[in-house]
């Protein structure tokens, strides 16, 4: 996060998605879900949010855009399964199954509440010598 943060000119910002284990779920939840994640990069929110601080950054924004993400996985999972014969052949029948079993269990976990998608947008804070000579101009 420190090199995206030297690589934005001041003022510049950031954005991307995080998937991540809802906060409100008891302990014992929150471990089997991110055992079963454990192949997908699932994060906590407030991981994120200390990743971007520490960096540097400021005004952290963040956007729950859950709703997309399932609708987005639910039509990932019914195109699979409409073109389900040409997938295998070029897939082959394993590699199909995972990915569907895997798309499966997100969906699945999306629907109970487990699994949440935000996006994060980020500022590189001004400098003080432009911010100096905004204010002078």
């Amino acid at each position: 996060m420190r090199a995206c943060r030297r690589a934005l000119k001041p003022g510049g910002r950031i954005a991307y998605y995080n998937i991540f284990i809802a906060d409100d779920l008891p302990v014992d939840v929150r471990r089997r879900v991110g055992r079963q994640a454990s192949n997908r990069d699932v994060y906590t929110r407030a991981r994120q949010r200390g990743l971007l601080q520490t960096a540097g950054f400021a005004r952290i924004e963040e956007h729950d855009v859950t709703g997309e993400y399932r609708r987005v996985q639910r039509e990932l999972f019914e195109a699979n399964v409409r073109y389900e014969r040409a997938l295998r052949k070029v897939l082959g029948d394993a590699v199909f199954e995972e990915r569907q079993s895997n798309r499966r269990r997100t969906l699945l976990a999306i629907e109970a509440g487990y699994l949440r998608r935000s996006l994060l947008v980020a500022e590189r804070p001004a400098s003080r010598k432009g911010a100096a000579r905004r204010a002078a101009g």
